[in-house]
């Protein structure tokens, strides 16, 4: 069964990229602010802590969780930020990436196809008025972002919107799209991406059609693509 309990943050190093250092004639330390930004918050005891957030994705990759984007209500932007959290130690780090990161984050789809990360869709601060219709792939290795792009799409892409869920299959090195919204109207295709040669494809109605739903779950498992809830 499990057990769900509220995980103590503690700090255990010093955070070099957020502070500046400098020691006096009798040795004592003094650390100084060096200019935190806006998608962090600073407690009492010198941690840095990301801000409460809602729309963002999660994952676990290398023993870390990570957090991606989000919105924080009464903010103009949403967050184009990046957070590790290392469970054996309870401590968050914020992680640089080396590319921008994109501004239409909140409720993007997301799937992770071994060292990299797949973002599609996603709503900018202008909550369903500003859907994107992008494929992203983050190297989790250096934190990259490089938007993928479509050829010979022959008009078949997705609508830009957001609740769209996305999975993949291992075996034939494809992403499986499901249902989104812009806001108004309903994506009711399910779609398929080529990651070899970077093309859609609507798949074929069956008689199982998914409805209009969206921020649905789904995964693919022995050859069945599995959609729940929404």
């Amino acid at each position: 069964m499990f057990k769900f309990e509220k995980l103590e943050y503690i700090y255990k190093k010093w955070l070099v990229d957020s502070y500046r250092y400098r020691c006096t004639d009798d040795g004592e330390l003094i650390v100084s602010s060096k200019g935190l930004t806006s998608n962090c918050e600073l407690l009492d005891n010198g941690e840095l802590l990301p801000r409460a957030r809602s729309g963002h994705k999660a994952f676990f990759h290398a023993g870390a969780f990570y957090i991606y984007g989000g919105y924080k209500r009464g903010e103009d932007n949403t967050l184009r930020d990046v957070w590790r959290y290392y469970p054996l130690m309870h401590l968050w780090e914020k992680v640089e990436s080396c590319t921008e990161i994109p501004s239409e984050n909140l409720s993007c789809a997301s799937t992770m196809v071994g060292d990299k990360m797949y973002l599609f869709g996603g709503s900018g601060a202008d909550f369903g008025y500003t859907n994107s219709r992008k494929l992203y792939e983050i190297d989790l290795g250096t934190l990259s972002f490089s938007e993928v792009k479509y050829k010979n799409t022959d008009g078949i892409i997705p609508r830009p919107g957001y609740g769209y869920s996305l999975t993949h299959s291992a075996e034939n090195k494809c992403l499986y799209l499901c249902c989104g919204i812009d806001g108004q109207v309903y994506e009711k295709k399910k779609f398929k991406f080529n990651l070899t040669n970077h093309t859609w494809s609507v798949m074929p109605p069956d008689n199982q059609s998914v409805t209009q739903r969206y921020r649905q779950e789904d995964f693919v498992w022995r050859q069945a693509w599995y959609v729940i809830g929404g």
